[in-house]
């Protein structure tokens, strides 16, 4: 009863908002005047959609993992569950990289004159809290890890190194797996920016709809970015290069080329303008996705490194 009655509350009234049996995406309104939060270097909170969870309520605060599992969801089941799961466990650190508390460096070599990354580590730079309690808990867990992974350095090394180690990436996302997806879903579903409808039958798969409002707003400022409307933040370039690598763009009908994905992971055109580190972040959580993704860990669950060429 409990289910049916969830999912005449929620669920056909969103299926019919989403385009009846979901094989088209909803209209988007083409009003790309409120961007939300402009995102640099004094980045202090999640992004801003001008949608709202409800009649009256102020605009909805989304963190970087929130924005990728919105984007995730439409029809009230990921895209992707692997992939969203990856990026939503990268986007992570990354709001913890435009908040400057963690920095994601690579290992990286040329070949045939192309810059190529190898394995990323990550570093924790401020372990002050930030006022996200997963946030807290994610530091507190990367500095347990780092400094574990100091003791289990040889004697010699660490008696002269009073650095704590970086965190292999691959490692990291691994061990994350879908915990972070599962953690901003519910999170999403009690502020009711997702609505969940249970299974109304035997065996029949959970639902979670995104709020149409917030979402679509959240795409029309992925596409004022993309069209060049709205100049390129650092938080767009992490959502631009996540949303990607997660296999989101043809599913939200933007338009990304090659040449484009290229320029924003190598740092040419506007996304040259942003700080190396940023752009390194971005790139490495990209590639790292992309790997994982596709089976391959990259072969370094070891030693993350500290980066650099």
């Amino acid at each position: 009863m409990a289910g049916g009655l969830g999912w005449c509350c929620w669920g056909r009234p969103l299926r019919k908002l989403w385009g009846g049996d979901g094989d088209e995406e909803s209209q988007v309104t083409e009003d790309h005047t409120r961007v939300g939060v402009e995102s640099g270097s004094g980045y202090e909170s999640g992004g801003t959609a001008s949608g709202s969870a409800g009649p009256g309520s102020a605009p909805v605060q989304l963190s970087l993992p929130e924005e990728i599992l919105l984007l995730s969801y439409r029809n009230g089941v990921a895209y992707d569950d692997e992939r969203s799961a990856i990026a939503c466990a990268g986007a992570e650190l990354g709001e913890l990289a435009l908040r400057r508390r963690v920095q994601v460096t690579a290992r990286k070599f040329r070949l045939f004159g192309v810059q190529v990354y190898g394995s990323g580590a990550i570093r924790v730079l401020d372990p002050a809290p930030t006022g996200l309690a997963w946030a807290d808990e994610l530091m507190a867990e990367l500095e347990r890890l780092e400094k574990s992974r100091r003791r289990l350095m040889p004697f010699a090394t660490a008696r002269t190194s009073s650095e704590s180690r970086p965190v292999s990436l691959d490692k990291w996302l691994r061990l994350r797996g879908d915990k972070a997806l599962l953690l901003h879903r519910e999170a999403l579903t009690e502020r009711r920016v997702l609505f969940h409808s249970p299974g109304s039958r035997p065996r029949q798969e959970e639902r979670h709809y995104p709020d149409p409002s917030v979402r679509n707003e959240l795409i029309s400022r992925l596409r004022a970015v993309g069209d060049g409307r709205v100049p390129l933040d650092e938080h767009m370039l992490l959502l631009l290069n996540l949303m990607a690598e997660a296999g989101l763009n043809d599913e939200l009908g933007l338009t990304s080329s090659t040449s484009q994905r290229f320029n924003r992971v190598h740092g040419n055109g506007a996304a040259g303008a942003l700080s190396e580190e940023m752009r390194e972040t971005s790139a490495m959580l990209a590639v790292s996705i992309s790997r994982r993704s596709r089976g391959d860990g990259g072969g370094s669950d070891g030693d993350g490194g500290d980066g650099g060429e």
